[in-house]
């Protein structure tokens, strides 16, 4: 039996065009994880870095801006915001690092951010983009069980259930993750 030596036989035509090609799903390919890794760092960072209002707010630093004939209290200074009403804490902004949490009750449902690489993607790309991210982190019912758990069982009951809370000194409860 004889052995053969097989050669794969490409042209450099041929060779080039695999290369670029490789290269360009590269591209893309690390181009998408990148932008949806920017989008986990942006959500985690409000997650867990996004207390500077509420800490104005507790500390008294944010003076009244509006109030509004159906109960809402505006609070806002030093590039944030927060509403109260009905004795509930309903949203909270901090412009300075560019996010809005959304409150039912006290107790968060929904994270809005600026897009990290919005403009960027808009001016690379012929893709547009929202430039203003939503995402959920409860439903508004699962909002209303918590909320029934803590007029029930106290503030103690979140944290058995390893929710994170904070028992503001001005009487106010927000529930966060």
């Amino acid at each position: 039996m004889e052995r053969t030596n097989s050669v794969i036989r490409i042209s450099r035509g041929r060779l080039a065009a695999l290369l670029a090609a490789t290269v360009l799903v590269s591209i893309a390919l690390f181009s998408l994880i990148f932008y949806h890794w920017c989008l986990h760092a942006k959500r985690t960072e409000a997650l867990t870095q996004g207390d500077g209002p509420l800490w104005a707010f507790e500390q008294g630093e944010l003076e009244v801006v509006e109030e509004d004939l159906d109960g809402t209290t505006v609070y806002g200074g030093a590039g944030y915001q927060v509403q109260v009403r009905d004795g509930f804490v309903t949203s909270v902004r901090d412009d300075n690092k560019g996010f809005t949490k959304l409150y039912e009750q006290g107790v968060l449902t929904s994270i809005t951010f600026d897009n990290p690489l919005g403009e960027a993607v808009a001016l690379c790309t012929p893709f547009q983009v929202d430039s203003y991210l939503e995402y959920p982190v409860r439903t508004t019912e699962e909002a209303r069980t918590i909320r029934e758990s803590v007029d029930a069982e106290g503030a103690a009951s979140l944290r058995d259930q390893g929710l994170r809370c904070w028992e503001l000194d001005n009487g106010y409860l927000v529930v966060e993750t």
